[in-house]
């Protein structure tokens, strides 16, 4: 592929897969001496893995990668029709078994899991009282502090590729409001995350809105429109940002006639309330409603 794309090109698409490959080798090696030793049989699987771990590491580097990779790939194939052809014809091969690149890059991010499943399984049908037990039980939990690692390490990528698509879209420097630097560093320290977004309405008037919960806040946008729209943005500050610690989310109350209640609870409008300020909104449906309330709930407990 290098008479199609550059080094650069290359090593965003296959990010650290040499050291990917390095260690899965040394794996593989270790398990294979290890059945000859024993005439086909490991018996020391647990230690095995242990032993690998720590190297297993590399795979939060390429899985975070992966995002970027499949952009570029696609870009690349669309701009250069030869490529195209190049990868066509790979495919073509028996040895590809008729996968395509984006296959292929997919499947490194799989292997983690497929250990995790294989060990697990091997922990099942090991009795308790085994001499293996202990050194299988300490390898599932390694395995699965590997894949917690490469989760948050593939989290916080599509994190910051939320919040560069939100830079983009949304007007901070033309509003009234705070300037708000969105890839900045959350208002309680630590770096910002995205956690959701959804079409919103006002309940009352029916105006149409956008909102997105980061870690540190919520933010209300509206649609650019009118002779003083800037054509770079979709959309523009509805609302100055609401801080998640000081918000609360919660249904709208029910009328009160005397001392009874009145009407119900609308299942998709809720409001957002900040000191004295509440803001009544309507999600879409039902179930994007509980997921505003889910991520604020969420968002908030990593506070405490």
């Amino acid at each position: 592929m290098s008479q199609y794309l550059s080094q650069n090109d290359l090593r965003t698409i296959f990010a650290n897969i040499e050291d990917i490959l390095m260690v899965n080798i040394m794996i593989f090696s270790d398990w294979e001496a290890a059945q000859l030793e024993s005439r086909y049989v490991v018996t020391n699987i647990g230690a095995l893995f242990q032993k690998h771990a720590a190297a297993l590491e590399c795979y939060a580097i390429y899985c975070g990668n992966q995002g970027v990779a499949s952009r570029v790939l696609q870009k690349k194939r669309s701009e250069i029709p030869a490529l195209q052809e190049f990868l066509k014809k790979c495919q073509q091969n028996p040895r590809c078994r008729s996968l395509d690149l984006s296959s292929f890059l997919l499947q490194p991010m799989q292997r983690i899991t497929r250990y995790i499943i294989l060990l697990k399984q091997i922990l099942h049908y090991t009795p308790p009282e085994h001499p293996e037990y202990s050194s299988v039980t300490r390898a599932v939990e390694m395995a699965d502090r590997v894949a917690e690692r490469v989760n948050v390490a593939v989290m916080a990528v599509e994190s910051r590729d939320k919040l560069e698509a939100i830079e983009a879209q949304v007007d901070f420097a033309g509003s009234d409001f705070m300037k708000v630097d969105i890839l900045g560093p959350s208002h309680y320290g630590g770096p910002r995350g995205y956690l959701f977004e959804s079409a919103l309405a006002k309940s009352k008037s029916g105006k149409k809105l956008y909102g997105y919960i980061l870690t540190d806040m919520i933010l209300l946008v509206q649609p650019q429109t009118g002779l003083f729209k800037n054509s770079n943005f979709a959309y523009g500050l509805y609302h100055a940002p609401i801080l998640v610690g000081n918000a609360i989310l919660r249904d709208v109350p029910k009328n009160m006639v005397g001392s009874k209640e009145v009407g119900h609870v609308d299942d998709t409008t809720f409001q957002i309330v900040q000191g004295d300020e509440v803001i009544t909104l309507k999600a879409p449906s039902a179930g994007i409603k509980n997921k505003w309330f889910s991520y604020h709930e969420s968002a908030r407990k990593a506070l405490r």
